[in-house]
């Protein structure tokens, strides 16, 4: 399997799991502190749109905008406060549009430039595609979590 299609296909698994996992959650259950459905959609909206920024600014040959220079809790926070007046529909169309938009560009990438070096969002530096890759192992790791509270999201 090619590295292209190993990360679109691993980008819409964990995709679907995540969204199988959470159908039956009821909005108003608090998932994390201070955060219940919305708040985790908006999260993860916001990290795909962190990857679609500094992956098409490598792609144009630009160094990427670093958008959480002081760390991922900072980002966390400031990306599900931009979102906490939108509805939770909105949510869900910008979590499932950036996902959309990233498989895109995944799918207008050649094989090499996959292995183009990049900065992440975050500062650090290594290949395109372990930033891509690491979309669907962010949300592998909620998911993992997410299935451990399950049982105590679902009571009334």
């Amino acid at each position: 399997m090619s590295k292209k299609a190993e990360i679109l296909k691993k980008l819409k698994e964990t995709r679907e799991e995540l969204k199988d996992l959470v159908k039956d959650i009821p909005p108003e259950k608090e998932i994390y502190p201070e955060w219940g459905l919305k708040e985790l959609l908006a999260h993860f909206a916001g990290w795909d749109d962190a990857a679609l920024i500094s992956s098409r600014a490598c792609l144009d040959g630009e160094n990427p905008i670093i958008v959480a220079p002081r760390g991922a809790d900072d980002y966390n926070s400031r990306t599900v406060t931009e979102r906490e007046s939108l509805p939770l529909g909105h949510i869900i169309k910008e979590w499932e549009l950036n996902r959309e938009l990233l498989l895109d560009l995944v799918n207008e990438i050649s094989e090499e430039k996959l292995s183009t070096k990049t900065i992440y969002p975050w500062g650090d530096e290594g290949t395109l595609s372990n930033l891509i890759l690491g979309m669907a192992e962010h949300e592998l790791f909620h998911i993992s979590e997410i299935k451990g509270l399950k049982p105590k999201l679902m009571e009334i």
